[in-house]
């Protein structure tokens, strides 16, 4: 079952409509796997949800390693002006 499916769903359990923002956008994915860029609402939720913990993932990564980056440059400064 994809997003778009479950939009349906929601639309139809909730009674209320969809946001056109979300079925206006065209949210894209690039799939390394399939060499193609795929609309996110075309994702099974289990693909969505992988998709995303991989993307914190390497956001809360590539955050520590600026972290690691600033101290170690501000580090560096330090020694240069104690020098």
């Amino acid at each position: 079952m994809t997003l778009n499916d479950l939009l349906k769903i929601q639309k139809t359990f909730e009674k209320r409509a969809i946001p056109s923002d979300i079925l206006e956008s065209d949210f894209k994915y690039y799939s390394v796997s399939k060499d193609a860029h795929i609309n996110l609402l075309d994702l099974h939720l289990t693909h969505f949800i992988r998709i995303f913990l991989q993307l914190q993932n390497e956001k809360e990564r590539l955050s520590a390693s600026d972290i690691i980056f600033t101290v170690r440059e501000r580090l560096k400064s330090l020694e240069d002006i104690n020098s």
